[in-house]
């Protein structure tokens, strides 16, 4: 029966996206303590979860387009149960969103704290040259020969 394939489906989607939060949680902490090679093991983790969303998304498509009240299913357990699966469905994908977001903020600020360290490093270099090329110039030769 299709009520009982979208249900199974929905259950299936809850699971995944379940999944899919705890990656996201376990990214955020990986970029917040600059564990980047962490990162990349959890990112491929990540993809083959997402890889396993979409074949489900995929698989409830022919359902999109139907009226929710047309179906026909054994119980009305059954189909307040399905309902309930999709609305935690949607409650995840809105807290899987946050995460992602807080950790692509994340990321952006350590590349700018990196990229402000690199212009201080740079600057140090550049002093650096700019007197031993003033200490060359003078030609003072402090060495001593025996």
């Amino acid at each position: 029966m299709e009520s009982q394939r979208l249900a199974q489906l929905a259950l299936c989607k809850l699971q995944i996206l379940q999944l899919l939060r705890r990656l996201a949680a376990q990214q955020l902490e990986v970029i917040t303590g600059g564990d980047m090679s962490n990162l990349l093991k959890l990112l491929a983790a990540k993809q083959s979860v997402m890889d396993q969303l979409t074949k489900v998304e995929q698989q409830l498509d022919p359902f999109r387009g139907q009226d929710p009240e047309t179906r026909d299913w054994h119980s009305t357990v059954e189909r307040e149960s399905c309902q309930r699966n999709v609305e935690a469905c949607n409650e995840l994908l809105s807290e899987i969103m946050r995460l992602e977001k807080q950790g692509e903020m994340e990321m952006v600020r350590r590349r700018d704290d990196a990229s402000v360290r690199l212009d201080g490093m740079h600057g140090a270099s550049e002093a650096r040259h700019a007197y031993v090329a003033a200490a060359a110039a003078t030609g003072l030769d402090l060495s001593t020969e025996g």
